[in-house]
């Protein structure tokens, strides 16, 4: 639970800087990739995320970061992006994000008797969701979903 700790102590400094600067700090990842340790920011804001943006709040996190040190002395990548259009649904701020948009839902084993269901996200709380597609409106226990995304149309 390592990285657990370092995203809770990360998140703690992140969190009220990012919102000083009004932004929405999304999600807070400390993941091991072929370079090394990574600490991945994810950012928002009302109109998207642009290289400036990301670069504001690189500079304005990382020396707190390094001040409070998360990981011990590890070095790691600092990295600051947006959130993407086809962001996984992970948290409750990506499910009220996407509310009334349609979302992609893949199932661990089938569910009504398909792997993967389309349609509009309705509502959700901390345990489910409701969704409504074109023949039904379902509430979906989050524990049986693999995958929940949204659907990018261009």
């Amino acid at each position: 639970m390592a990285n657990k700790r370092v995203v809770d102590i990360a998140s703690d400094i992140c969190k009220p800087i990012v919102e000083h600067l009004g932004y929405q700090l999304i999600d807070i990842e400390y993941q091991k990739m072929h370079d090394g340790y990574h600490l991945i920011v994810t950012i928002d804001k009302d109109g998207g995320i642009d290289i400036q943006d990301c670069v504001a709040v690189h500079h304005a996190i990382d020396e707190p970061l390094d001040l409070a040190d998360p990981t011990k002395g590890s070095s790691y990548h600092l990295d600051v992006s947006s959130c993407g259009l086809d962001r996984p649904l992970k948290k409750d701020v990506d499910y009220q994000r996407n509310l009334g948009k349609e979302i992609k839902v893949k199932f661990f084993k089938p569910f009504q008797g398909k792997k993967e269901i389309e349609g509009t996200l309705v509502s959700f709380t901390p345990d489910d969701f409701v969704l409504q597609t074109e023949q039904d409106t379902m509430t979906i226990q989050k524990n049986m979903v693999a995958l929940a995304e949204p659907v990018i149309k261009f």
